[in-house]
């Protein structure tokens, strides 16, 4: 009896280090930066961020024009666009409603990529829900003079354990180890 309390404990503690930490802001989100180069992949993110992700959904530059008020693709929908001088979409709000969460949000504006981060569940907002612009991609501009989006692209954050949370894992299966063997003998 004694064992399965103690099991139980352990993987309960475990389990509250593996919770992912929260963000300052849902709806605006939090802008982790501008990636190298002019591709917002899978593997540029990983290289980039070290942020293991899958992509849900992508709505490609070709397809945002100068009147686009909304645009849907695999459940990614922009809409309340917000133009530039150059009357170019760069900035407004996104929605995803597919079936996974959306964490991340990447921006392409010309040869700039960014991605913010959107993963705060205590601050009341809906999920899969946000503003973006492309203004922090080319600092020192001012609004009017911004690029319009390019590819704005959806990424669920796939969870991985910090290595702390491994080392009190497997610390905790030696202890478990060590204490059977000494019993069987």
């Amino acid at each position: 009896m004694f064992r399965l309390r103690a099991a139980a404990a352990f993987v309960l503690t475990a389990a509250l280090f593996v919770a992912p930490a929260a963000s300052a802001n849902r709806i605006l989100g939090e802008f982790l930066g501008a990636g190298s180069g002019d591709n917002d992949s899978v593997a540029a993110i990983l290289a980039d961020f070290g942020l293991d992700v899958t992509m849900l959904a992508r709505i490609d530059g070709d397809m945002i024009g100068g009147n686009t008020v909304s645009l849907t693709v695999d459940g990614l929908t922009i809409f309340d666009l917000v133009d530039n001088d150059d009357n170019e979409p760069a900035g407004g709000s996104w929605d995803y409603a597919g079936p996974e969460i959306a964490d991340l949000i990447a921006i392409k504006a010309g040869p700039n990529w960014g991605l913010w981060l959107f993963t705060d569940a205590a601050t009341g907002n809906m999920p899969n829900m946000g503003l973006f612009d492309t203004l922090q991609l080319q600092p020192g501009n001012p609004p009017g003079d911004q690029r319009g989006v390019g590819d704005v692209t959806a990424y669920h954050l796939n969870a991985v354990p910090e290595p702390s949370v491994l080392l009190l894992v497997g610390t905790g299966f030696v202890g478990l180890g060590l204490r059977t063997r000494r019993r069987s003998r």
